[in-house]
């Protein structure tokens, strides 16, 4: 499926943030829950967007830029554990 396989690729690419020493007290499923949760958000807006013609590719470059900035900041003490979604797309188990 091709959401098994984008979501493969995003942890992936997450696990370089970690190899690299970025996810500050995050595991890499909790970054890429928290990564693929921006990326719906944002799809869902850029949908919904009541102003079409909006800089949408900026906003996302800037919304990635700052999601990554943040994972290198402390998680805030109440963050649960969770793991990256399952093949249903449902969060995993906490």
């Amino acid at each position: 499926m091709a959401a098994e396989g984008a979501l493969a690729t995003l942890k992936s690419r997450v696990t370089r943030l970690d190899d690299a020493g970025l996810l500050r007290g995050r595991t890499v499923d909790e970054a890429t829950l928290e990564f693929d949760a921006l990326c719906e958000g944002l799809a869902a807006l850029e949908l919904r967007d009541p102003n079409p013609g909006g800089n949408w590719e900026q906003r996302w470059a800037s919304a990635f830029a700052t999601q990554v900035a943040g994972f290198a900041a402390e998680p805030s003490e109440g963050l649960a554990r969770v793991s990256a979604p399952g093949r249903s797309g449902e969060p995993g188990p906490r």
